[in-house]
């Protein structure tokens, strides 16, 4: 459940150049009130409908560069899923920018269209941390990890799976309740399972709660 797979295809890139007309025209076609702007591969920021009404019409976005805001509302590709939600509320913003390792804008993310996701995500709300891990299709038994989590004091809150590219293994996302992985993982690599990635931050994990409480209030949900 990485931030890349989330991203929109319909979401439209700002230039500099472009007439303020056909901004207004996307914010109303897409029911956005922001946009992102880039300039060649570089995210330069998010322009709002109000930053609109301070700009010149006849020069564009050009005119108001300095009106551009949420120049840190962004996430990289193999960002959890998590860490989308944590940037939304920490900037109260409807979309985030997704960019490569090379700090290059690949595309953005609409809240709206990821919001069905949360129901698989509330669990999120307890404190906690993430674990991915691949496992072959054909032996793919939840109730046995589980029982090899169990055995380290800790239990799965929640799971996602996701069909491999190869169609022959799993992605499994787990949301556990505890912060240290250490004695988890250790266990679940000695019965050969491989450990895609983890993501314990302490900072993001004690505040998931509140910044999801912020983007669903954020989105009037």
């Amino acid at each position: 459940m990485y931030a890349k797979e989330y991203i929109s295809s319909e979401i439209p890139v700002v230039k500099m150049s472009d007439p303020i007309e056909r901004i207004y025209e996307w914010m109303e076609e897409l029911q956005l009130d922001q946009l992102p702007v880039v300039e060649g591969n570089k995210f330069l920021g998010v322009i709002t409908e109000e930053c609109l009404l301070d700009l010149d019409l006849s020069q564009g976005v050009n005119s108001g560069k300095h009106a551009l805001q949420h120049q840190k509302a962004f996430i990289y590709q193999y960002d959890h899923f998590y860490r989308i939600l944590d940037i939304a509320g920490e900037h109260s913003v409807e979309l985030v920018a997704v960019l490569n390792a090379e700090d290059e804008y690949i595309g953005c993310i609409s809240l709206r269209d990821t919001v069905a996701s949360l129901s698989d995500m509330f669990a999120s709300q307890v404190e906690g941390s993430i674990l991915v891990l691949k496992v072959d299709a054909i032996n793919y038994s939840l109730a046995e990890i589980s029982r090899h989590i169990e055995t380290n004091n800790a239990r799965i809150l929640s799971s996602f799976v996701e069909v491999g590219e190869d169609k022959n293994s799993l992605q499994l996302t787990l949301k556990l309740n505890t912060k240290d992985l250490t004695s988890i993982i250790a266990t679940l690599e000695r019965f050969q399972y491989k450990i895609v990635a983890k993501f314990q931050d302490e900072e993001t994990i004690d505040t998931s709660k509140d910044r999801i409480g912020l983007l669903l209030k954020y989105l009037d949900i």
